[in-house]
């Protein structure tokens, strides 16, 4: 077992030296420093490996280095934070391991990072308040995502925090639903499919619109609250219509020579008499169909219409039936097989409005998160 032990961290060892090699020849010397730590950790007295990771760090230290002297007259202080972070991030790798500390003395570069994070985040604090003073909604959203990067260099910064809930606030877009079971009142139709439409659209809207700044209400729940809402949808249903079953019905003549008597003069004797036997097979189909549309209107909390729309929505049914008259007998084996059970009565009205409203609701749940997803 100690053998096979020594041997594997052998393997894992000259696996490891050849890995660093390969990061430095490829000019990957992060990568390079990181495989000569996990090596020098095992087996500290690898000059070579030390030699490599001084090599290494030098190159990415003059490569960070000259990019931040490159962008040091320009206001991309985020850039010169990230190139600052990256040689920190060498130092605290180095510092895994003793030898190297001790061979390549890597520079704490934390004050460095402090200096230039706190230029970044005051630099989009500064643009996000400019962006708010414009007033708009999407000055707001603008603002937003600038305080947002602001946060990433102050994350414990109170008064930024309040900015940002600020800028979130101001750039919501509060929309309402309207009760759309005005329909119901002077229809005569009671189908919980269509009282409670509104609410199952908000619902929907809610978990499927991807737009952090818009939030759906229906008229209930928006009622009591200190809420200022932006917009309106007013759901009207208009007209239903349910016309009667068609139907249709397809007649096949069959027929089949049967043998109605046998006269038996002897056992080898005899007298067969046929008769032709008929029928009718017939296919009776019922389609019924049935539609119904819905009126959308959008407007802004001045009563200005934003957008209009009609969802339509349809529902058909259908039913067939195969039936016989005439003589059972001149039924074939096929004839017997397709024949059905009595028909089925056409579907009854809460069936034909569940359906008609969940193909407007299908229909105008996309249709409402593509626009809003896009506000």
């Amino acid at each position: 077992m100690n053998k096979l032990y020594l041997l594997l961290s052998i393997f894992v060892l000259a696996a490891c030296g050849r890995s660093a090699n390969k990061a430095y020849n490829r000019g990957d010397y992060t990568e390079t420093i990181d495989r000569a730590v996990k090596r020098l950790q095992k087996r500290p007295d690898d000059g070579e490996m030390v030699y490599l990771a001084k090599t290494a760090y030098k190159a990415a230290t003059a490569q960070h280095l000259e990019r931040i002297k490159y962008l040091n007259n320009s206001t991309r202080y985020e850039e010169i934070f990230h190139e600052y972070q990256q040689l920190q991030n060498l130092h605290n790798r180095i510092q895994q391991s003793p030898v190297l500390v001790s061979a390549l003395k890597p520079v704490n570069y934390q004050d460095q990072l402090n200096d230039w994070g706190e230029k970044a985040a005051q630099k989009f604090y500064d643009q996000g308040n400019e962006a708010m003073s414009g007033g708009r909604k999407e000055d707001y959203r603008e603002a937003y995502k600038l305080f947002q990067r602001a946060a990433y260099f102050r994350p414990d910064d109170r008064n930024l925090q309040q900015r940002l809930r600020e800028a979130f606030e101001g750039g919501m877009v509060q929309v309402v639903v309207l009760d759309n079971n005005r329909f119901a009142r002077f229809s005569g139709f009671s189908n919980p499919a269509l009282q409670n439409f509104d609410r199952q659209l908000v619902r929907n809207l809610r978990n499927r619109v991807n737009n952090e700044f818009v939030l759906f209400w229906d008229e209930m729940d928006f009622r009591g609250r200190n809420l200022q809402p932006d917009e309106f949808l007013d759901l009207q249903w208009g007209r239903f219509f349910l016309a009667q079953p068609i139907e249709d019905n397809d007649v096949r003549t069959v027929e089949k020579k049967i043998v109605v008597k046998e006269t038996v003069f002897k056992p080898d004797s005899v007298i067969k008499e046929y008769a032709t036997v008929k029928a009718e097979i017939i296919t009776n189909r019922r389609v019924f169909n049935a539609e119904g549309e819905l009126f959308l209107t959008a407007t802004d909390n001045r009563n200005q219409i934003l957008f209009t729309d009609v969802v339509r929505g349809n529902f058909q049914w259908q039913s067939s039936i195969v039936y016989y008259r005439g003589d059972e007998r001149a039924l074939s084996a096929n004839d017997r097989s397709s024949l059905t059970g009595p028909n089925h009565p056409a579907p009854p009205e809460d069936v034909i409005m569940n359906g008609i409203a969940g193909e407007v609701f299908a229909q105008l749940s996309n249709r409402l998160r593509s626009h809003y997803n896009w506000r």
